[in-house]
């Protein structure tokens, strides 16, 4: 087996990172609603929430826009910088439409950001190992 390059494993590190943050996101956004029922503070929660989305959105975002198209390129499956774009394209809109949206719409596409998040790096980890060891073709015709 090749040894992976300095790029390559940079950008392993940084799907693990964005399926990290990214499942974070996911358990934040699951959990926080039966957390705010009992609490009584909720102005002070509702700014850590804001500040705790920010945080999240602020690596989520990144580490899926540096990795989809370095991806991309090694494995050549589309429909994984496509459920990256949309993951992080989700998470923009959930801050950008908020006031629209209101907090269910905002939960909502932060949720499906998330998930298409950890749906998107799981599969350009995973494709970019086989890449790595050989088991894909890296300029095969794939579907």
């Amino acid at each position: 087996m090749i040894p992976p390059s300095t790029s390559s494993l940079r950008a392993r590190v940084l799907d693990r990172l964005g399926i990290s943050v990214s499942l974070v996101c996911l358990v934040h956004c699951l959990v926080l609603p039966f957390v705010l029922v009992g609490v009584s503070a909720w102005a002070t929660v509702g700014a850590w929430e804001t500040l705790i989305h920010a945080a999240l959105a602020g690596l989520a975002i990144p580490a899926a826009l540096l990795t989809a198209v370095p991806g991309y390129r090694e494995h050549r499956r589309t429909h994984v910088p496509v459920l990256l774009g949309l993951g992080a394209l989700a998470l923009v809109a959930s801050f950008a439409l908020h006031e629209v949206v209101g907090e269910a719409g905002h939960w909502a596409a932060t949720f499906v950001g998330s998930a298409l998040l950890v749906a998107g790096h799981t599969q350009n980890y995973r494709l970019r190992r086989r890449c790595a060891a050989h088991t894909l073709p890296h300029h095969e015709a794939h579907h």
